[in-house]
């Protein structure tokens, strides 16, 4: 676990919020969880813990 801590420290902490916005907006879970809404459109539809799982899940299983 504290492998997996570290690597996820390197690769992401040096991100400022900006960055890290615009790469979850380019995520499954962002992007289903918004539908057909415009990019400049509001949205208030919540990402599910189920929609995180899977998405994430399959990137873990890609980098091993």
């Amino acid at each position: 676990m504290q492998k997996f801590l570290d690597e996820l420290a390197d690769d992401y902490f040096f991100l400022d919020a900006y960055e890290l916005e615009l790469m979850v907006r380019r995520e499954d879970p962002w992007i289903k969880a918004r539908g057909d809404l415009p990019r400049d459109e509001p949205c208030r539809a919540i990402i599910t813990k189920e929609s995180m799982r899977e998405f994430y899940k399959t990137r873990v299983i890609e980098e091993e």
